[in-house]
């Protein structure tokens, strides 16, 4: 069997969802002759049902101090750290203090300490071929020099990623070392279509489609009970700005739902202000319910539990291309998705295709498919679910995929 070695930044049990592809990598890679191995930042502990080995190289923060007095986890984006630190000191120059920061040191990210380290083991694991998957860059200088023929994964792009938060002029210079670290690399991956336009276009040559997936050991069988009354689950983080379920509570308020219905719309995750003042614009108060963070592993159980799973779309259709792993956890999940937002895109497209739900792009038309999820609710005491073919989403599917890529080296 031949040797892959997969580097990722971010993996499991860390909470980051960036982590989750390599994980599913590394599951049932070697289903298809590829025998991984796993080098990534160091882990509170080791990760659950993995046998390969996971070879881990602690990050030095450099700027680690500073941000534990503030409270700030070294696993968020720089965005939210910037944010989290604004707020914590509230010192007018500091804006431009973060702002040079990130300019200049944070280059191509805020963990290029880490390259150092992990190139001098990296090179010292023997493997056939190396996978670098990113979000952050740093993993792909990392796999640009380890020698060995090499894959550069995005789930997010590098320069051209729509949440690029940096000037034009770091912009054009970082563009130019994406292309010459890029160049080594035989095959680009990424995990849409229209992704893999975008950085074909930049790189001039072609990409692989491989879309992210669910684990096939998380498929509802059917044997966790639906709950009796009309719930509507979403579960995860809402980028705010960027998704908004008020298309959703005033399509609730125009059909003139209220607590006496026993709908309820119940949130697990990061808990908003704001989403409880929108909820009770609309006459919403008591059946919206933030719940908090939960494990990952209740999440998948309100979502198995649910009657209907909300799915929050892009409001700006830049991000049209651009997959939530909640996705795949709701089609594993097999309940029916209500796909809420302005644009029909990836995700649309994607819940069209297997029959997993409906996307609902204006107030009227999520009034129409609420109406619906009541009768069938009144009618069999549950929504109906009709997806077919969601095996394809699988990360049994996505290790195929990628060893056919591996392959081809």
């Amino acid at each position: 069997m031949r040797r892959v070695l997969i580097i990722s930044f971010h993996f499991p049990p860390r909470p980051a969802v960036g982590g989750l592809r390599a994980y599913g990598l590394a599951r049932y890679l070697p289903s298809f002759g590829w025998e991984p191995v796993v080098l990534t930042s160091d882990l509170p502990s080791l990760p659950a049902r993995l046998e390969c080995p996971v070879i881990q190289v602690p990050f030095r923060d450099p700027l680690g101090k500073v941000k534990r007095a503030f409270g700030i986890d070294g696993s968020q984006n720089l965005t939210c750290q910037v944010s989290q630190l604004k707020q914590s000191l509230r010192v007018p120059f500091l804006d431009y203090g973060v702002k040079a920061y990130g300019e200049v040191m944070a280059y191509p990210d805020p963990y290029r300490s880490w390259y150092r380290d992990a190139l001098a083991v990296a090179q010292g694991i023997p493997c056939d071929a190396v996978v670098s998957t990113s979000y952050p860059p740093t993993v792909h200088m990392v796999a640009s020099q380890a020698g060995r023929p090499w894959v550069a994964d995005f789930r997010d792009l590098w320069t051209q990623n729509h949440y690029y938060p940096y000037s034009p002029m770091r912009k054009a210079i970082e563009e130019r070392l994406e292309k010459k670290v890029l160049s080594s690399a035989l095959t680009l991956t990424t995990a849409s279509e229209e992704l893999s336009q975008e950085l074909g276009q930049l790189h001039g040559r072609k990409v692989s489609t491989i879309l992210n997936g669910f684990d096939p050991e998380t498929v509802n069988g059917g044997d966790c009970p639906v709950s009796s009354h009309l719930s509507i689950v979403y579960t995860g983080t809402i980028y705010e700005g960027r998704q908004s379920p008020e298309m959703l509570f005033q399509a609730l308020q125009q059909i003139g739902v209220t607590s006496a219905s026993g709908l309820t719309v119940d949130f697990y995750g990061p808990v908003y202000p704001w989403l409880d003042t929108m909820a009770g614009k609309y006459g919403l108060k008591g059946m919206v319910r933030q719940h908090g963070y939960v494990s990952h592993e209740e999440a998948l159980l309100r979502q198995r539990e649910a009657q209907v799973l909300l799915l929050l779309l892009w409001n700006d259709s830049r991000f049209g291309g651009i997959y939530t792993a909640k996705l795949f956890e709701y089609l594993a999940a097999r309940r029916p998705v209500l796909a809420v937002g302005p644009f029909y895109d990836s995700a649309s497209r994607l819940i069209r295709t297997v029959g997993a739900g409906a996307s609902c792009f204006s107030v009227e038309w999520c009034c129409q498919e609420l109406e619906r999820m009541f009768r069938s609710h009144r009618d069999s005491g549950h929504v109906e679910y009709h997806g077919n073919g969601i095996s394809q989403y699988s990360w049994v599917n996505m290790a195929r995929k990628f060893a056919a890529v591996l392959d081809s080296l």
